[in-house]
């Protein structure tokens, strides 16, 4: 098993210190705890190329390489006062005390939910006329719930036209406008990294690709694509 980062878990890891996703963190250390008390050869810090392929010759390679924030094609997307939802989590430091945060799909609600709790005062701008929940409508309701007890702000059918020093300038039915912000977060989506996996495809007898690197998804199914993957090793 290798890994390029120095510890498991992956993009999950940046929200450990979120207050309600601490099940979350428990089964991510859980998985490890297993790992380490297996006989698995556990490689950390270790990216996986065509190149380091040959040099360790793997009968079967399982891709499982995830995905990278979408960074939206919006005038001033890469100055200072921007990140990345993903970012965010482990920048709380950097973000100033007025916040908005580009889309409201799960990973923005939620994102914006941990900010107010660390006393921020977030507002979410969503282009849709609702919030996107990524097919898990249960959680979504629980988000709800908290969105109206913490008082999160979103304004739907809005999108951002420019990304200024001092805010987002924003268009929808009323016309232009701009929301002030210290510090600007786009949450918009994964772009899976498809190519750095397919580049893998031949360097095995078997290899297979699972989880985002395929199509963002949740935990669940990305479990259990890799229980039928793993299942199936050498059948066909």
């Amino acid at each position: 098993l290798c890994e390029k980062n120095n510890r498991l878990g992956g993009v999950l890891r940046c929200e450990e210190e979120v207050a309600f996703k601490k099940n979350l963190d428990y089964y991510l250390n859980q998985q490890a705890k297993a790992i380490a008390d297996s006989n698995i050869d556990l490689r950390l810090n270790t990216e996986v190329t065509p190149e380091y392929a040959k040099i360790i010759k793997p009968d079967v390679i399982i891709a499982a390489m995830g995905a990278q924030p979408v960074k939206p094609r919006i005038p001033g997307i890469d100055g200072e006062n921007v990140m990345s939802a993903q970012d965010a989590y482990t920048s709380i430091y950097k973000i100033g005390q007025n916040v908005v945060i580009l889309g409201a799909g799960l990973v923005g609600i939620e994102l914006g939910l941990h900010l107010i709790s660390k006393g921020k005062k977030v507002k979410i701008i969503e282009m849709t006329d609702r919030i996107s929940d990524g097919g898990n409508f249960l959680h979504i309701l629980g988000l709800k719930v908290e969105i109206k007890k913490r008082g999160l702000e979103i304004e739907f059918n809005t999108k951002a036209k420019e990304i200024t020093a001092d805010g987002v300038v924003c268009v929808n039915a009323d016309g232009e406008k701009k929301l002030k912000a210290d510090t600007v977060i786009y949450a918009v989506g994964q772009k899976p990294l498809r190519e750095e996996a397919i580049s893998l495809n031949f360097c095995a007898p078997e290899s297979y690709q699972i989880g985002d690197c395929v199509s963002p998804r949740n935990i669940t199914s990305a479990t259990a694509e890799a229980f039928m993957i793993a299942r199936n090793i050498g059948r066909f």
